[in-house]
């Protein structure tokens, strides 16, 4: 039985840190030396949750490559299952170049590669029902509509990150997926985005999307900022824990990690919201996408922190 699987995409990160970002025909010193680690949101998500000690299993693609032999061994050492990760020999691992500048702040290319499409017919059904949740990062819609539809059948918990690219498709695009979705994490410009209103007017999307999806969990993830919740009727914020900022790469990720963690332990929304605070900022002090340490420290920190971050009830 796995408390997680997470599916989407899996990428090979090359991360580099400097000062400040290049200019146009200008190059700039690497502080230190290239980092390497296994990407992805759904990949980080799922990387996070098991260095909590829980049982997770990534669904998604990768290449017959290089790139992929080192995911497939960094994963196994986090104790990730990886029988569901489909291995093709028709393209290449994907890969994701990051810089990160003195702020923490990351520029970032990728190459999907293979991770795209991710058809139906990639789908291992069998961990999805030995699994308590399910977690869908943005990738294939077609494919996240007709799993979403069977992990609600079967009667599971899904929670839906779509990202910024899936955001831009709309509403009525997506409806199906967050119907069938019992937890949505969005930011604030992705909110505004999938009611095809600007960010300046999150606020009125952030209502708009409460009344469509009156039966829902809705997590907006706020960075610096508040994060912003509403639960089936309720809403609230929950304030950050300010630190000296290292890379940003991969927070909101830990964020989904520590709240679906609290999530699946059986607490409720307002103490989700704190540990998913909590990883959040523990996280961007660390480097790399899946950059949580290990259970005890994320305890440690959070029974440290905790105190800190405020709830406050919202109309």
């Amino acid at each position: 039985m796995y408390h997680l699987t997470g599916m989407g995409h899996i990428l090979y990160d090359i991360r580099s840190y400097v000062e400040e970002f290049p200019k146009p025909d200008k190059s700039v010193k690497i502080i230190g030396k290239i980092k390497y680690s296994v990407g992805g949101s759904a990949t980080n998500v799922v990387c996070n949750i098991s260095k909590m000690g829980a049982k997770t299993n990534l669904i998604g693609k990768i290449g017959f490559d290089d790139n992929g032999r080192y995911i497939l061994n960094s994963l196994k050492e986090l104790n990730v299952n990886t029988d569901s990760i489909i291995i093709s020999k028709e393209g290449s691992s994907g890969i994701s170049i990051i810089i990160i500048n003195k702020m923490g702040e990351p520029v970032i290319v990728e190459m999907l590669g293979v991770n795209e499409p991710l058809l139906e017919s990639d789908i291992d059904y069998k961990p999805i029902d030995r699994s308590k949740h399910i977690h869908f990062s943005g990738t294939t819609t077609k494919t996240l509509e007709r799993i979403s539809e069977y992990v609600k059948k079967q009667g599971k918990s899904l929670s839906f990150d779509p990202g910024r690219a899936i955001s831009s498709f709309g509403f009525n695009r997506l409806k199906n997926i967050f119907k069938n979705s019992d937890i949505l994490f969005i930011n604030r410009k992705e909110c505004s985005s999938i009611l095809g209103l600007d960010v300046v007017h999150f606020e009125k999307a952030f209502d708009l999307l409460t009344k469509k999806l009156p039966d829902k969990t809705i997590v907006i993830k706020g960075g610096k900022m508040d994060t912003m919740v509403y639960d089936k009727g309720k809403k609230f914020s929950a304030s950050t824990i300010p630190v000296k900022i290292v890379d940003t790469i991969g927070a909101g990720d830990a964020f989904c990690a520590g709240w679906i963690y609290s999530f699946i332990k059986g607490n409720d929304s307002e103490e989700s919201a704190r540990f998913a605070n909590a990883c959040g900022a523990l996280k961007v002090i660390k480097e790399g996408a899946s950059g949580l340490p290990f259970k005890k420290d994320i305890m440690k920190f959070y029974e440290k922190n905790k105190d800190r971050i405020r709830i406050k009830e919202l109309k």
